[in-house]
């Protein structure tokens, strides 16, 4: 298995996210998929540094923003440069985990489209 997935090489891919939960909801004593959800946690590596796959979910690459940058020292986003319409996002872990009662705080919640026609 791959250390760290493209994204834009599935055709369908919730396909894939779905099976990462449903790979993690195997395990013994975990919750069911319909009890999970994803952390997603921005990895400060690049893709050629990534040496094994991740413990719980994957390592995904292959995402870009529009309209913000990704500061890699401070681990957050900020405003692009001049003229820079998209960018890269870094290394994200797709982790699974148990559904939250409560949304974290000071956490952006960003749509994700599978197609630049949305």
């Amino acid at each position: 298995m791959p250390h760290c997935f493209w994204i834009g090489a599935f055709t369908y891919p919730t396909g894939f996210t779905t099976s990462l939960l449903q790979r993690y909801s195997r395990r013994g004593g975990a919750p069911s998929i319909d009890k999970l959800e994803f952390d997603f946690i921005p990895i400060g590596k690049q893709v050629k540094d990534i040496t094994e796959p991740a413990k719980d979910g994957s390592y995904i690459t292959g995402l870009y923003l529009e309209g913000a940058k990704w500061n890699f020292e401070k681990m957050c986003l900020m405003e692009p440069e001049v003229m820079e319409l998209t960018v890269l996002m870094p290394v994200i872990q797709f982790k699974p985990i148990q559904k939250r009662v409560k949304p974290p705080q000071n956490v952006y919640e960003c749509p994700c489209y599978y197609y630049p026609i949305r």
